[in-house]
């Protein structure tokens, strides 16, 4: 086989890994809409949650030019209603500590090392849009540390606050 097949082949077999690891970060949003109206009478936060990460996680699975854009959406908006829940709830310390833990699981599971660079570490968003290949743009090491540490501990933090556990 030639040196181009096997790097078609490469970037063939790159981009299926990141079509089922978005797939798969969608599909596990799906407890934020369970835990929201109409199932929880007055809950609306999950349904923002699974609407805006479902369509930024299907974005980048299907390599739409502006899914960076919808990450930075996504992240934006999932920290403010982070910070919006944990200021107003009464089921305290539990969800802070949660969203702390999250928090870290979310920074050590990013694709780069945190202090690869040195005294010159690129912010979030600059690495999002100047990443050139598909392993820098990567935005969890591991999906599954992503949907079991973030998504679903958010979840849980969500839960709280909007049912009082």
């Amino acid at each position: 086989m030639d040196q181009k097949a096997l790097v078609d082949q490469k970037a063939l077999m790159d981009r299926r890994d990141v079509w089922r690891r978005e797939v798969a970060m969608s599909i596990s949003l799906l407890p934020f809409a369970l835990v929201s109206a109409p199932l929880f009478p007055g809950a609306f936060l999950g349904w923002i949650v699974f609407v805006i990460g479902v369509a930024t996680h299907m974005s980048c699975a299907y390599e739409w030019r502006y899914c960076d854009y919808m990450r930075v959406a996504d992240t934006t908006t999932n920290v403010f209603l982070c910070v919006l829940v944990n200021v107003i709830t009464t089921w305290q310390p539990q969800s802070i500590i949660l969203t702390i833990l999250a928090s870290l699981a979310w920074v050590l599971n990013s694709p780069r090392k945190q202090f690869e660079y040195g005294n010159c570490v690129r912010s979030w968003v600059s690495r999002t849009f100047t990443a050139t290949s598909v392993e820098e743009r990567k935005q969890a090491r591991s999906a599954i540390v992503h949907i079991v540490c973030v998504q679903w501990t958010l979840c849980v933090v969500l839960l709280g606050f909007q049912h009082g556990l």
